[in-house]
This record gives C-alpha cells, structure tokens and sequence, in this order.
C-alpha cells in the first residue's frame, strides 16, 4: 500500500529520512482499527505505556523486535503495517 504525504502524516514520520525515504507510525491507526488504547495494548504486551504512547506519536528511535512482535501478533497486521516505509518528494520534506 502507498502513503502519500500529508499534513496530517507529518508527524508521525520518522524524523531521519534516508534517500528520500523514511517510515510512517501507524500504531495510533490501528489501535483505533482494533479497540484498543494505548494503555489495554501496553498491558497485553508487557511493556510500559510511556512507550506505546511515544510510538503512537512517532517518537521513538529504537523498537525492539519483541516489542514489534508482540504488537504485530496482538493487533494482526505485519511489521509493514505498523511501519510502512514511505517515500517523500524534496518538496514535501520542507513542509
């Protein structure tokens, strides 16, 4: 599946593009896709909700695999449905 860039993405890419490339957070989607809050979600998976909650927001800068794992098993979307990675125009990337 194609992201485009939009305002409303912005701030859930990571911050750190690489060759006009970078991922999209999409956990706030599907949390909200599967009823779940961030706090139900942290729970399940043991980890601590600070950490969900900068995830929702795009603002981590490591993920442990266990974690992807334990959230991609939970919510049943892969490692690409948590984390597409999205490709940004020059122009879009000053916006």
């Amino acid at each position: 599946m194609e992201y485009r860039y939009t305002k409303e993405v912005a701030g859930k890419i990571y911050p750190e593009p690489y060759k006009d490339h970078s991922f999209l957070f999409r956990l706030a989607d599907l949390l909200e896709k599967k009823g779940y809050s961030q706090r139900q979600i942290a729970r399940i998976i043991d980890v601590n909700h600070p950490f969900i909650n900068k995830m929702a927001n795009g603002k981590i800068e490591e993920l442990p695999l266990g974690h992807a794992l334990k959230l991609c098993i939970e919510l049943e979307c892969t490692l690409n449905d948590l984390l597409p990675i999205v490709k940004l125009n020059q122009q879009e990337e000053k916006a």
